[in-house]
């Protein structure tokens, strides 16, 4: 029998699929850097690779990609394109002859090179991966990796990522996205967005001290953990708050500490904390984060 397309429209009507687009033109990062080790791109091509190059490390490192090795991450070379031939040619060879310069419009273009990220499936892992199973990110062991990051990352990627209610936002699309899916569970999702928050953290840390991709995945590895305050601590904030006024001390730290964990709450709403879930607003609790340090994995050793 021959299904035609709107039969197999018709029979997938209601099921819920991933979207794939086949990227045209690209070959495997393996293939374009040992080309360009033994023919060098142009300096503005070079900065462009760069640039991108950096853009992926950002990703990865945030999702905790475990599937990134330099063969599914494509580049894409498209040659400069060469001046057709024309009048302007008797000019060149006059100009070359007097020692002049070529005019901007007779000259070699440049290269474009176009780094495109796939297979991005085995991301958001709920731990940080064992030393026995390392899932190292790949791109760490290439020179791209050893230079640090450019101002333009750090000044496009850092107000973002410093920025609590950018990152809750994010938590909260992840959480309409993942919770699609028949099988999601809200303490793995919870544990997922510990990982992820973690990676966040040390990047802030990486970025601020424009250090390499190479030394950012060196970084002690943290999960940033949320937690419901208990009620000795709740106590502990109100005994503080009916302090005599002469104890100024006191009030000050309690005050900068109640300013702390305002930064930090969790972020709340139907949508990311329903009324019947650990740390919401209708059970009477707050969420707050905890971050937790934990064993340098293996991956990290170079």
């Amino acid at each position: 029998m021959t299904l035609h397309a709107t039969d197999t429209r018709d029979l997938l009507k209601g099921f819920v699929g991933s979207f794939q687009l086949f990227a045209s033109g690209c070959q495997d990062a393996y293939y374009w850097l040992n080309r360009f080790d033994a023919d060098p791109l142009p300096e503005e091509a070079q900065t462009s690779l760069q640039h991108q190059f950096e853009k992926l490390v950002v990703l990865d490192y945030v999702i905790r990609n475990t599937d990134r090795g330099n063969d599914n991450w494509l580049i894409r070379y498209e040659p400069p394109e060469v001046p057709a031939p024309s009048s302007e040619g008797g000019t060149v060879a006059k100009l070359i002859d007097h020692g002049d310069d070529i005019p901007d419009s007779v000259q070699p273009g440049i290269p474009k090179v176009t780094v495109v990220a796939i297979d991005n499936g085995l991301a958001f892992p709920f731990k940080h991966p064992d030393e026995w199973r390392a899932y190292p990110f790949y791109w760490a062991w290439l020179p791209l990796a050893k230079i640090p990051f450019s101002d333009n990352i750090c000044n496009h990627i850092l107000p973002l990522i410093t920025n609590v209610h950018f990152v809750n936002e994010l938590v909260r699309d992840l959480y309409k996205l993942f919770k699609t899916d028949p099988g999601f569970d809200r303490k793995t999702f919870d544990k997922q967005m510990a990982v992820m928050r973690g990676q966040i953290l040390n990047l802030q840390c990486a970025l601020r001290e424009r250090k390499t991709p190479l030394q950012l995945v060196q970084i002690p590895v943290v999960t940033v953990e949320r937690e419901k305050r208990s009620i000795t601590r709740r106590l502990q904030q109100v005994a503080r708050e009916l302090l005599p006024p002469n104890v100024q001390l006191g009030r000050a730290a309690a005050t900068a500490l109640e300013d702390e964990e305002e930064a930090c709450a969790s972020p709340s709403g139907d949508e990311l904390d329903p009324p019947d879930s650990p740390g919401s607003g209708a059970s009477g609790g707050r969420s707050y984060f905890t971050s937790r340090y934990s064993r340098r994995p293996f991956f990290t050793r170079f």
